[in-house]
């Protein structure tokens, strides 16, 4: 069953609340509209790293190619695009059917 928007904001939360930056922790409340670069709850390692949790959670890649950065430093923003990346899979090369690879 596939994950809801939902459910991948609460544990993009989680995650984040686990692996902030120390000293963050109680000037910062973690929503689904929490930009997570800005506050300082994340440092860029720390964004990719979430990419990461994120991109294991959904089977597919987080493709940033046409996304500004204003929305995937966005909880919901990040989650939305995981979602959108996985209804929309970029296809698997396909052989050519002529006997050659």
């Amino acid at each position: 069953m596939a994950i809801s928007e939902i459910e991948l904001v609460s544990k993009v939360i989680g995650w984040v609340r686990t692996h902030m930056q120390p000293g963050v922790a109680d000037s910062v409340e973690v929503t689904g509209e929490t930009d997570l670069f800005e506050s300082g709850l994340l440092d860029s390692l720390g964004l990719a790293d979430l990419m990461l949790f994120v991109d294991s959670l959904e089977g597919c890649e987080v493709d940033l190619t046409d996304v500004e950065p204003s929305e995937y430093c966005v909880v919901r923003g990040l989650c939305s695009i995981a979602l959108r990346n996985r209804q929309n899979p970029i296809p698997a090369a396909q052989p050519n059917g002529n006997g050659s690879s």
